[in-house]
């Protein structure tokens, strides 16, 4: 089946593209779609900080003036920074309101950035999260 035709299944507000305009690869597993990218960093295409990433990507809660505080997306929000055998990864989801994990990797030298995309339905969300930090933790690059 067709990475478009999969990814509205799965995700029917994702941006719609054609299928020659979806950058990497895919992979279908029980139901997961994965999508990765791997690229060089350059001067002129820098790569994505897995660690700024970390620090800089958790949602604010920013309370209006007379409206009760709702920091409902923060606390369901997760995120995570760590070093995996040398290379440097980023991981990120929103627990329970969103069919998408998203992951960043640089290799020891930071030559070399993998971006990925995980999407499931709703009903496989743990599944989706835990494929997620078991790929990050396997993924070599030499």
């Amino acid at each position: 089946m067709e990475s478009s035709r999969i990814i509205e299944r799965l995700d029917p507000d994702y941006f719609k593209l054609s299928d020659s305009e979806h950058p990497g690869e895919f992979w279908l597993r029980d139901g997961i779609l994965v999508q990765i990218v791997s690229r060089k960093i350059t001067p002129e295409m820098p790569g994505s900080d897995p660690e700024i990433l970390y620090y800089t990507s958790t949602p604010q809660v920013i309370q209006q003036p007379g409206n009760k505080v709702d920091d409902s997306r923060k606390r369901d929000y997760y995120s995570e920074y760590k070093i995996v055998d040398g290379s440097s990864t980023f991981l990120q989801y929103y627990r329970s309101t969103s069919n998408r994990t998203r992951f960043v990797l640089h290799d020891k030298q930071k030559r070399y950035q993998i971006i990925g995309h995980i999407r499931c339905k709703p009903e496989d969300l743990t599944k989706a999260n835990h494929f997620a930090k078991t790929l990050l933790e396997s993924i070599i690059i030499k």
